[in-house]
């Protein structure tokens, strides 16, 4: 009896660690935007003009990053970066989003950063920087860092989203992004 709940019991915690590796510790592919092959990384948007791509101009590691340029105001139009994960949710889990972020001239709304939980075709979660923390003005690179406290047992999609908000002129980097959940 005792050999068949201890073999049970291995067998138990083989499968429940199996199930939890399914799940990176890193939920995002190339945080450091070094792997030009696939990026990992979309840009979008409003309509609007505006210079975004993968820089080797300015980076915090090792030599690239991602960049938005608007030289003229625009008081509706947006522009972003994003990134999808459709994988092996950490549901109940806290997420924490953290980048690296440097500005120069960032003059009006500024940028902020976001996470979007999706459950089929409708947002479950939204969280962002917006309205809470001033990204703007000129500065080295900083990080900026904020959670997202429980992922809902019905998000199918997550999304981060690097924005350069409307109404805001001037030059943003992003790099070492990165969205992990503690197991």
């Amino acid at each position: 009896m005792k050999r068949i709940l201890l073999m049970l019991s291995i067998i138990l915690i083989t499968i429940s660690c199996k199930k939890e590796d399914q799940i990176p510790t890193q939920l995002l592919v190339n945080p450091d935007i070094e792997s030009k092959a696939f990026s990992g990384w979309f840009n979008g948007g409003t309509d609007y003009p505006s210079d975004a791509e993968i820089t080797d101009e300015e980076s915090f590691s090792p030599s690239h990053s991602l960049k938005i340029d608007k030289a003229t105001i625009d008081n509706s139009n947006y522009w972003y970066w994003y990134q999808k994960y459709e994988g092996v949710m950490p549901y109940g889990e806290e997420l924490t989003l953290t980048a690296k972020i440097k500005g120069k001239n960032l003059i009006g709304k500024g940028i902020s950063i976001a996470i979007r939980g999706d459950k089929q075709d409708s947002v479950s979660q939204f969280v962002t920087t917006y309205g809470y923390i001033d990204i703007s003005g000129t500065f080295n690179w900083t990080q900026y860092n904020f959670t997202l406290s429980e992922l809902n047992s019905d998000v199918t999609k997550l999304w981060v989203f690097l924005v350069f908000n409307n109404s805001t002129t001037g030059t943003v980097f992003f790099d070492d992004i990165t969205l992990t959940h503690k197991k």
